[in-house]
C-alpha cells in the first residue's frame, strides 16, 4: 500500500509539473506575439507658430515624428483644408480640445467632419491661471522646439 501511495504522488507532482510547464510556456509565447501598446505623441495644432500652410504644418508635424494633433474649434482653420491635409500627409486630427468653451455642439461636429475619437473639455477652476499656462505653453512652438519636444517624448517613452 505505501509503495502505491508513492507512485501517486509522483504521478501526481509530475503531472502538475508538467502542466504547469505547459501554461507558462504558453503564456509566454502569447507575450512575444501581442504586440507591445505603443503610445502616440501628438501636440496641439496651434503649437506650430511657423508661417506656414496648414498642409505644410501637418506635414512638419509628420516629418518630426508625431503620430497625430489636436485642433481647437476656435482656431478659425478651415475644416476642408484641414480634412485635405490629414488625406494627404496621413497624419490624424486624434482630438478636439474645446477647452473651457461652452460650445460643445461644435467642437463634437468639428470631431465627426475631422474623424477625431475625442473631444477634452476642461472644467477650470481660475481663468487667469488656466490662460497663463496656455499662453506659456504656446511660447515658442517653432520647428526647433517642436523636434525637441518629439526628442524627449521618444526619450520619455523608449520609443
Amino acid at each position: 500500500m505505501q509503495h502505491r501511495l508513492h507512485h501517486r504522488r509522483r504521478f501526481i507532482a509530475a503531472t502538475c509539473s508538467a502542466a504547469a510547464a505547459t501554461l507558462v510556456s504558453g503564456l509566454m509565447r502569447a507575450e512575444e506575439i501581442a504586440p507591445k501598446p505603443r503610445i502616440r505623441k501628438a501636440v496641439k495644432f496651434h503649437m506650430v507658430t511657423e508661417n506656414l500652410s496648414v498642409f505644410d504644418k501637418f506635414k512638419l508635424l509628420k516629418e518630426l515624428g508625431f503620430d497625430g494633433t489636436e485642433i481647437t474649434p476656435s482656431s478659425k482653420l478651415d475644416p476642408g483644408q484641414i480634412a485635405d491635409a490629414i488625406q494627404q500627409t496621413g497624419l490624424p486630427v486624434h482630438g478636439v480640445v474645446n477647452s473651457s468653451n461652452p460650445n460643445l455642439r461644435a467642437a463634437i461636429d468639428l470631431a465627426k467632419t475631422l474623424g477625431a475619437n475625442s473631444v477634452l473639455v476642461v472644467a477650470e477652476e481660475d481663468a487667469q491661471q488656466f490662460n497663463g499656462w496656455a499662453t506659456a505653453e504656446v511660447a515658442g512652438g517653432d520647428r526647433k522646439r517642436l523636434a525637441g519636444i518629439a526628442a524627449w517624448m521618444d526619450q520619455v517613452l523608449g520609443q
